[in-house]
């Protein structure tokens, strides 16, 4: 949608009697869709770069004349490179998040654990549940959790790995408690939102000096 027909709308939607929700969601999507494009438009500049990296005449090669890094060529020098930093594994399921410590880990998922219905395969959630929370916040899922419309007989509970899995923490389902936004969330929304207003602004005024 154009800057202009973007205006047009909001005018319209406004003189509809619109809510300030509506509009503002409206105003989220057009967002939303010019940050994807920015994206696109980023990701194109970084191949580009990629590409005239290969082409360089000082890009490492390898013995067959290939783009190359200098462990590929055998030159190890300060000046190409240094060798490859040794990778070590560690086969704990909760420490396949770089960002949360093990010990941090267990906690959050024994607090997981702890609500939800049904105890079984917990050598599987706590997989689930490593993959799961690179995804979303712990507490977001513990949220989930505690809010979803869960069925009196366990027997038709899904495993927790199945629901983690599924991420169906982000459900919006009949019966679902509404989930509280954390102030933090707020304010990223209303930042985003003011910053989109500000950019609608600048784009106005640059048509109307092109007009």
């Amino acid at each position: 949608m154009g800057i202009k027909n973007l205006s047009d709308t909001i005018k319209a939607m406004m003189a509809a009697g619109c809510t300030p929700e509506q509009i503002g969601a409206v105003l989220d999507v057009h967002a939303k869709a010019d940050e994807e494009e920015r994206e696109r438009q980023r990701e194109k500049e970084r191949l580009k770069k990629r590409r005239q990296r290969a082409l360089s005449p000082n890009v490492p090669r390898d013995t067959q004349g290939h783009p190359g890094t200098p462990r590929d060529t055998g030159d190890l020098s300060p000046l190409n490179g240094s060798p490859p930093t040794p990778i070590y594994k560690n086969n704990s399921p909760l420490s396949l998040n770089p960002t949360i410590k093990r010990s941090t880990a267990l906690s959050q998922f024994e607090t997981f654990w702890k609500a939800y219905p049904r105890k079984v395969g917990k050598g599987a959630a706590q997989k689930a549940w490593a993959m799961a929370v690179r995804k979303a916040d712990p507490e977001r899922i513990v949220e989930g959790v505690e809010r979803y419309p869960w069925p009196e007989d366990p027997s038709f509970v899904p495993h927790a790995s199945t629901w983690l899995n599924g991420q169906r923490w982000e459900d919006e389902l009949p019966g679902m408690k509404p989930r509280k936004l954390s102030q933090a969330e707020l304010d990223e929304q209303e930042a985003k939102r003011i910053e989109f207003l500000k950019d609608l602004h600048r784009r106005a005024g640059h048509v109307s000096e092109n007009n």
